[in-house]
């Protein structure tokens, strides 16, 4: 509010002090803690006492002062603001708001500098904060399920090596035997996109098996309807549940849908259930079927395609559950040692085994975030450091005035929790949209963790930090700018800097030092990504274009109705101007990961349980040249062959050394395990793609004629001469024309998918790259400031060397010499210390070692480069030192 007649100093209280006290923000502060007492004497003691006791202060400390500058040394203790001049009713907390009015008013003073603490702590504050509400969601935060603690993962392991899948009759068997669980459920580790028909439209939704009881494992109850029954885990029911979203949105979200049919792949099906609104698990699924044996996916044991998730009974531990079951692999593997004999099953808390692939990133991300925190503190320690050093004669006055050294140090340490409490609230702010930014770059989905919003935990995290901060990185500078001898400075007008430098330069050093390790593991993300990025997929991925077609519902029911539909769709689009070949297939490479099966030669089947591994895809004669993957040895499928004779095969150039090593695979014969005698002849040798991500290594590929069973949903790869996007109207076109009831889903671009497929990579690397680069910044701030201030102070020693006859090259080579100095010692603690903590980055690297020499050598001269460029400014403005000026001041 405005300040009263009785709380403003008349103007020649002002003009006094104005001539007596040193520099004019000294005076305007000084001014401004006397107003301060006034105004709260207005209340106390009236409007006369109030006035008559600014104007006495006014001439007490003019006079103290005065005598003090004549004398050259403090005689006496004049009345102070903070002594006993104040009533006796004046409480602690009015002192303790008067000290944080005062610190506001002294941050104005100086806006500047201010501003630049304030971003620099909200950027630091606010990357912290944004990634521990990454953390505290993905790790701290319980599972949204009932007593999570007690569900565990229970994993496959062959030989001892898990695997995170299991087969449907193990999963019987352990269900059935152990009595550790009160259930245990089973999911598919994958969605299957389906066609549902309801009495609104035909939809393509994602879709999934699961136990019939999953959900009851899980604990989790429907908001509509029931659970799916044991009896519903049978051959030959029809029922499903669906995800709440689907109800609202396919269904009407109308309470009577419990008992409707709806059609999936053309099937009826009873709807049973709708699940709760915020429901996830591992998927984003939209509806769910129960798991029958002998149905899809629920095979031999030999099959491994279930994720198996178990609840442990009250008072079971996790170690007698995992003896429990111990015991019963050992009974499987006698009673079943053709698929057995290696197999086994470890148990995992389930919040462990889900968060396990997000937690290392998670970890990483809050280490560099704490890291670039420590720097930009370090820097806001050492602007409070530079802006102290001019405040020391104000310091001095409120020391002579009769303040204690304890005192001071409390007002500048609430100065500094103002400052801190500003940036902490405006660091909160930038969390809440920092932490979406990271979402993109640590997906949460697999733990149904879309967006964020800023918790409690959270908001009280980045308070506790920034109370930290502002006390860690503001009271040292408190300490190191009062000055010991109020006298001297007095004398000066100025107090000794040489300690506060010293604390400086190790700041700067410290700064240096962290922005190596963050700028080498930057370096290393950056190198990694580059060399998966450099990967050939082993096809061309240029101006291809994908869709999936699915049947399912269609008029094409019989095997010969498929095939004459996908030949007359691919006949009528190569016709199409602009189109040069289409593929076909169950699945594309990096498109379609996943579905591999054993394979052997059938001439010297395996003695071992274990057969040999490899990815089938049932594809379309002219799939090859279409994706343009190079032909090694033999030939492609023949266009219209293969329906008769011989059932033919064409492998991978990896396939092929794994089964005939040194040898010819062209007319040998190869036994998939599709659970038959079925036997292929390879008829050709191609070179390997990468299946699932340009991260995975060659894989073992093995390629089906698709003439003699197409399935109902097989992939589309369309090559254009244009841009790919542009033939899509077409392809609908063509599409609705052979048959309107058809979907066409997911039509993206092969390099759009090889994008996505090194996206988190790249973003990694984008997100490092960004930590990397503010801490360097920060750093080259510390030094420009630390140099400039060193060359202010340095101006007259500048002037006299230059006057007594010393080259300017002489100065320019001192101040580049401060500061390359700093910068070689920055770089010495900071590259053991990389080489220490970079081997914990080894798991998120791509064919880039921990210690790589080029990235340590890149940053070094980095370094070294931006370095020399901060220290030259500070340089250039001591070459326009005025050796005259220096004189006449001596």
């Amino acid at each position: 509010m405005a300040r009263t007649g009785a709380s403003t100093a008349p103007g020649w209280c002002v003009g006094l002090l104005a001539r007596c006290v040193p520099g004019r923000l000294s005076c305007e502060s000084l001014l401004g803690d006397l107003e301060a007492h006034a105004d709260e004497l207005v209340d106390q003691r009236g409007v006369l006492a109030a006035r008559a006791w600014l104007r006495w202060e006014t001439l007490a400390v003019a006079s103290r002062y005065a005598r003090a500058r004549l004398n050259g040394s403090l005689r006496s203790t004049p009345p102070s603001p903070h002594s006993s001049h104040l009533p006796d009713r004046h409480s602690f907390m009015n002192t303790l708001l008067q000290d944080v009015v005062y610190g506001i008013r002294s941050l104005r003073s100086t806006p500047g500098t201010t501003a630049a603490l304030l971003f620099i702590l909200v950027l630091g504050i606010g990357a912290l904060v944004a990634t521990f509400s990454l953390v505290e969601a993905a790790l701290l935060s319980p599972l949204p399920y009932p007593a999570q603690e007690r569900l565990v993962w229970a994993a496959t392991t062959f030989e001892g090596y898990p695997n995170p899948v299991g087969s449907a009759p193990d999963w019987a068997d352990y269900r059935e035997r152990s009595s550790s669980f009160s259930e245990f459920g089973a999911v598919t580790p994958f969605f299957l996109p389906v066609t549902v028909v309801t009495e609104r439209e035909p939809s393509r939704v994602k879709h999934a098996y699961a136990t019939w009881n999953l959900f009851r494992t899980l604990g989790v109850e429907p908001v509509l309807g029931r659970w799916f029954t044991e009896t519903e885990g049978e051959l030959g029911t029809t029922v499903a549940m669906v995800s709440y979203r689907f109800w609202q949105e396919q269904l009407g979200g109308e309470a009577d849908v419990i008992g409707e049919s709806v059609r999936v792949d053309g099937e009826a099906h009873t709807l049973v259930g709708v699940m709760p609104p915020d429901f996830h698990f591992l998927l984003e699924v939209d509806v769910w079927r129960p798991m029958q044996m002998g149905g899809p996916f629920a095979g031999a044991r030999r099959f491994h395609n279930w994720l198996m998730i178990g609840r442990l009974r009250d008072g079971v531990s996790l170690e007698q559950a995992q003896s429990d079951v111990d015991v019963i692999s050992r009974d499987l593997q006698r009673e079943y040692p053709d698929s057995n004999e290696t197999k086994a099953l470890a148990l995992t808390p389930l919040a462990e085994a889900i968060t396990g692939s997000v937690g290392p990133q998670l970890l990483l991300m809050m280490a560099t975030a704490g890291l670039v925190l420590v720097v930009a503190g370090s820097n806001v320690a050492s602007l409070l450091l530079a802006r102290g050093s001019t405040r020391q004669a104000e310091l001095a006055i409120r020391a002579a005035l009769g303040a204690s050294r304890s005192r001071i140090i409390r007002q500048l340490t609430i100065e500094s929790l103002v400052l801190g409490m500003v940036a902490g609230v405006g660091g909160i702010v930038a969390a809440s949209w920092l932490s979406g930014m990271m979402l993109r770059v640590i997906p949460l989905s697999v733990l149904g963790i879309e967006d964020l919003d800023m918790s409690i935990a959270a908001i009280l995290f980045g308070l506790a930090v920034t109370v930290v901060i502002s006390l860690l990185f503001g009271t040292a500078p408190a300490l190191r700018v009062i000055p010991d001898r109020p006298s001297e400075a007095l004398r000066s007008g100025r107090g000794s800097v040489g300690a506060g430098n010293q604390l400086r330069s190790g700041l700067v050093v410290a700064q240096v030092a962290v922005a190596v390790v963050l700028l080498i593991g930057s370096a290393l993300l950056v190198r990694s990504f580059i060399s998966l990025s450099g990967q050939r997929p082993g096809f061309s991925p240029q101006q291809l274009l994908s869709a999936e077609i699915n049947l399912s519902g269609s008029q094409q029911e019989s095997t010969d109705e498929r095939r004459a539909f996908f030949d007359e769709l691919a006949t009528r689009l190569e016709a199409l101007p602009g189109v040069e070949a289409v593929a076909l297939a169950t699945q594309l490479p990096i498109r379609n990961p996943g579905n591999n099966i054993g394979i052997w030669d059938a001439d010297a089947p395996p003695d071992t349980v274990q057969k040999p591994l490899a990815y089938q895809r049932i594809v379309r004669a002219g799939y090859f040249a279409a994706l343009q993957i190079p032909l090694v040895a033999g030939r492609t499928f023949d266009a219209g062959a293969g329906l008769d004779g011989e059932f033919e095969l064409i492998i991978s150039r990896d396939l092929a050394e794994t089964l005939f090593p040194g040898e010819g695979a062209v007319g040998r014969r190869l036994m998939p395990d599709w659970g038959g005698d079925l036997v292929g002849l390879v008829v050709g040798v191609v070179e390997d793609v990468r299946v699932g991500a340009l991260a995975d290594a060659d894989a073992p590929t093995f390629y089906a004629n698709y003439v003699r069973s197409p399935e109902r949903t097989m992939n589309i790869a369309i090559r254009t001469r244009g841009v790919p996007s542009a033939i899509v109207p077409e392809l609908r076109a063509v599409l609705l024309d052979l048959d309107p009831t058809v979907p066409l889903g997911d039509i993206r671009t092969m390099e759009d998918l090889i994008a996505d497929s090194i996206g988190q990579p790249r973003l990694m690397s984008i997100a490092m790259g960004l930590f990397s680069a503010t801490a360097l910044v920060l750093s080259l701030v510390g030094l420009y400031g630390i140099l400039a201030q060193a060359v202010t102070q340095r101006r007259r020693e500048f002037g006299l060397r230059v006057a007594l006859g010393a080259e300017r090259s002489n100065i320019v080579a001192i101040v580049l010499r401060s500061g390359m100095l700093r910068v070689g010692l920055g770089l010495a603690v900071g590259i053991p210390a990389a080489l220490a903590s970079t081997r914990l980055l080894e798991g998120f690297l791509f064919d880039v070692a921990p210690v790589d020499p080029i990235a340590f050598a890149s940053v070094a001269v980095l370094l070294a480069a931006v370095g020399l460029i901060a220290c030259l400014v500070p340089a250039v403005r001591a070459l326009r030192v005025d050796p005259v000026i220096s004189l006449r001041a001596e």
